[in-house]
């Protein structure tokens, strides 16, 4: 009887050593489960690679670095690394479990105030600044892979994380990395002259951000190849354009970090830091209360009936014919846009003034030609009098013989009688 309970037990522990309590999450490369160390007693996060992954050995490296990369960091906003290896088919980590859900789980849920968003931005920037110090690239920073404690988040799933000057390359399959919405232009197109770096992982804490104040991704579309288009073509609306009580500057800030061209965006986490913090230390009284009131919920805010976004493995050499015009694009700067835009609507200006030129001077030359043509009508009215005549009228009389008519006498008798 203790033997079969002994057995039972055994079956239930995976590696012999932990005990699966129940499944709280799974992404694009493995699940996660609540487990119980046995030996050590206590409650950890273990994660296994999916079994449809690990036929390739790519993919089982990728995860084991991953591990190791993890093992590196030791930072309070970021999850602590246990344990990892392969066991024949199955590889694994684990780590701190941390109760309350994701932070992708929380704005399906609420909508933050500004100031929470900012503070867990801070937090966030902090630890990765602090993997950028260790020369770690987490590639795939979105919602979910982002938990929330109260108002600590915990930065996890360095699945995707890159050592900068580790020699080894995992990319040559030519394989993009990463959750599309999220992603920068430079990593959804992949090419090696323009490598990921810490310009990446600041322009996906750019669009977490973004969805923290408005409840909508900056580029969003119906498919992943889609939304790699958008990516390279389109610009994300201003966040007070969605939201008009978001105030200016954190619309500005947001759009900073989301910049087509690397070189336009924070060069570091510190320098984005800065600026959030100034314009928190900087706010008048009516933003402060701004920043500190709970905004309604709105579901209409969120994307309910789009297909959950996750981690995805592209193969580059896939056609995408949509995709090559706007590889070769180059992106303009935000001065260069709005002076594009300024220039444009000054051509406009001129167009149209001199248009209107052009209109007047041909209606005072076809009044000028209607004067000479055209004889004007007189207007008559009842008080009007009949206009006279330039010259007077002479009456005519009776035509005057040239030569007078002499009456004729009677002949008088030359002879007296």
């Amino acid at each position: 009887m203790s033997e079969q309970t002994s057995t039972n037990k055994e079956t239930k522990l995976f590696l012999g050593r932990y005990e699966i309590l129940s499944e709280v999450g799974h992404g694009g490369m493995g699940r996660v489960y609540k487990v119980k160390d046995v030996r050590l007693d206590r409650i950890v996060a273990l994660k296994v690679l999916l079994k449809s992954l690990t036929l390739n050995e790519e993919n089982i490296q990728r995860f084991m670095r991953e591990a190791k990369s993890n093992a590196a960091l030791r930072h309070p906003n970021i999850v602590t690394l246990y344990d990892f290896g392969k066991v024949k088919e199955t590889v694994y980590l684990t780590m701190d479990f941390i109760e309350g859900g994701s932070l992708e789980d929380f704005l399906k849920r609420e909508k933050p105030s500004f100031e929470f968003s900012c503070k867990i931005l801070l937090k966030l920037l902090d630890a990765i600044g602090y993997a950028h110090g260790k020369n770690i690239i987490h590639r795939d920073i979105k919602p979910s892979n982002i938990l929330l404690q109260g108002e600590n988040p915990f930065i996890t799933d360095f699945g995707l994380a890159k050592a900068v000057h580790d020699s080894i390359n995992l990319s040559q399959s030519g394989a993009i990395l990463g959750t599309p919405s999220y992603m920068a232009p430079e990593q959804a197109q992949g090419m090696k002259e323009n490598p990921v770096d810490q310009q990446s992982d600041i322009y996906s804490l750019g669009a977490t951000f973004y969805q923290m104040l408005t409840g909508k991704l900056p580029i969003e579309g119906e498919t992943v190849f889609q939304i790699m288009y958008k990516l390279a073509s389109e610009i994300p609306p201003k966040p007070c354009d969605i939201c008009p009580e978001i105030p200016l500057t954190l619309s500005e800030i947001c759009l900073k970090a989301l910049e087509k061209d690397k070189k336009s965006r924070y060069q570091t986490t510190e320098e984005m830091a800065k600026a959030i913090q100034h314009y928190l230390e900087g706010s008048t009284p009516s933003e402060k209360k701004l920043l500190q009131e709970k905004r309604p919920f709105e579901k209409t805010h969120f994307r309910k009936n789009l297909p959950e976004q996750k981690t995805t493995l592209i193969d580059k050499n896939r056609t995408i014919p949509a995709m090559e015009k706007p590889s070769k694009a180059k992106p303009g700067k935000g001065k260069e846009r709005k002076k594009t835009s300024h220039n444009s609507e000054i051509k406009l200006s001129l167009f149209l003034i001199l248009g209107a030129a052009i209109v007047v001077v041909l209606l005072i030359f076809v009044i000028s030609i209607n004067k000479k043509n055209t004889k004007p009508y007189p207007i008559v009215s009842e008080n009007t009098r009949p206009e006279e005549p330039k010259h007077p009228v002479i009456e005519k009389r009776p035509e005057e013989p040239k030569h007078p008519v002499i009456e004729k006498r009677p002949e008088e008798p030359k002879h007296p009688v």
